[in-house]
């Protein structure tokens, strides 16, 4: 009977060595597959890191699995004995069968983290021109508007030019040039004129009567004024014969002429045409230039304007 029990109890330390090993390596593999799931690949190339880890599980499979063949043998050697250590076996066989299929699928197919970020050269090219081409059209875009300014501030500088070419036209236009003869003190009897909104005054008649155009009004006993009626007056050419009649019934050895100008532009415009009709007959004349609302007033202390030389 001894001779018969020795070899099943060598078989039971057999088997428990084995068992060891095989939860030896259960335990291994299962460290491994937390490691592998906890430092998943963060990119499409692999690190040195989970190349040794790949190695490392290629070992443990070849080494799972040559214990799980040295089970297949025992459980074929002591038959299908249903006893406590048959069952046992059984289980840590399909356990391990288990954990080898799943080892050898997460070894020819590991999906990526949810958190791994894979890059695309491709698309990284592709997001780069994007961003290139719209800050050109950006740069595009503000060169045309500062063309734009550039054509407006050329525009409006033409402008400005254009109206200080009329201000100066017109400030030209309305500039009048004037020369003024030279005085001298002559003892000669004057004839005043006066010339206001392009119509002339006689202010006496060389009969010695007030011109109908004029009202005098005594200031005191040494002075008076003389108003023009407006309308009232000579124009040339409509009444120059009466002007040349009146510049011929003077004398030019006794008598000059002694002009009292508005400045207005139809005053100017009179006062050339009078100037010559007075110089034609010979005759000199003075003048002096009023305020558009300056009165004339005569006193007996003379002061009048003087006759050129």
């Amino acid at each position: 009977m001894r001779s018969r029990r020795q070899p099943t109890q060598d078989s039971l330390e057999l088997l428990l060595d084995t068992l060891c090993n095989v939860f030896g390596g259960i335990i291994l593999i299962t460290c491994l597959l937390a490691l592998m799931n906890n430092k998943k690949s963060e990119g499409p190339q692999k690190s040195s890191l989970e190349v040794g880890r790949g190695q490392l599980i290629e070992q443990r499979l070849l080494a799972a699995t040559k214990q799980l063949n040295r089970i297949k043998e025992l459980h074929s050697k002591m038959g299908a004995a249903d006893d406590a250590e048959t069952r046992l076996l059984a289980a840590d066989r399909a356990e391990l069968q288990k954990t080898l299929e799943r080892l050898r699928l997460e070894k020819m197919d590991t999906p990526p983290s949810a958190g791994a970020s894979i890059t695309d050269p491709g698309q990284e090219i592709l997001a780069l021109k994007s961003k290139v081409e719209e800050t050109q059209a950006k740069l595009a875009e503000v060169s045309s508007e500062e063309s734009a300014l550039k054509a407006k501030a050329t525009e409006i500088t033409a402008r400005i030019e254009e109206v200080k070419k009329k201000i100066g036209d017109k400030e030209k236009a309305q500039t009048r040039k004037l020369r003024f003869p030279k005085e001298g003190a002559l003892n000669k009897r004057p004839y005043f004129l006066a010339i206001k909104d392009g119509l002339i005054y006689p202010i006496y008649l060389t009969t010695g009567q007030l011109f109908p155009g004029v009202i005098k009004r005594d200031i005191n006993s040494d002075s008076y004024s003389i108003t023009l009626r407006p309308g009232e007056g000579w124009s040339i050419p409509a009444d120059q014969a009466k002007m040349s009649n009146f510049l011929s019934n003077l004398e030019t050895g006794s008598d000059y002429i002694s002009l009292l100008i508005y400045g207005d532009d139809g005053s100017f415009d009179s006062f050339k045409s009078l100037k010559n009709l007075i110089v034609n007959q010979g005759l000199q004349y003075g003048l002096r230039v009023l305020t558009a609302k300056e009165p004339i007033v005569f006193t007996t202390k003379g002061g009048t304007s003087a006759p050129p030389l």
